[in-house]
């Protein structure tokens, strides 16, 4: 959802910024994601780009694809130290917490709506630091 999200704002404002997600957790490698998500980016406006169907663990060898990375849980926060991201390239605060609704605590809106406060604060400050 947090991918579509950020891309949707990048797109809007003409920003160069592409978000993938990728899992922390390797048990999760092609896990679908649920409809759920795809209906309540719909539903907010936002396409749902399917490309990426299913849960990608975030490979050692895929880290310098990426300009920078966001975590969501302490066991992206744990990946990422396992990794050796260098810290100026990790924004691990923007969407750390979120809950996931697909443990049942917290509904799809009510995690889009974190997503997309957080989101916009994001895209601030990649414009602000990395596309000036």
């Amino acid at each position: 959802m947090t991918a579509n999200i950020v891309n949707h704002m990048a797109k809007e404002q003409n920003l160069p910024i592409i978000c993938e997600a990728r899992s922390a957790y390797s048990d999760t490698e092609g896990k679908v994601v649920s409809e759920q998500v795809w209906a309540t980016l719909e539903s907010n406006g936002i396409f749902a780009d399917r490309t990426h169907k299913e849960a990608k663990y975030l490979e050692r060898c895929e880290t310098s694809h990426f300009t920078a990375f966001a975590a969501i849980s302490s066991g992206a926060v744990q990946r990422f130290s396992v990794l050796e991201i260098p810290e100026e390239r990790n924004l691990s605060s923007f969407f750390y917490g979120v809950p996931d609704p697909e443990y049942g605590a917290v509904s799809y809106a009510d995690t889009f709506k974190k997503l997309y406060r957080r989101a916009e604060k994001f895209i601030d400050v990649m414009k602000t630091h990395i596309y000036q």
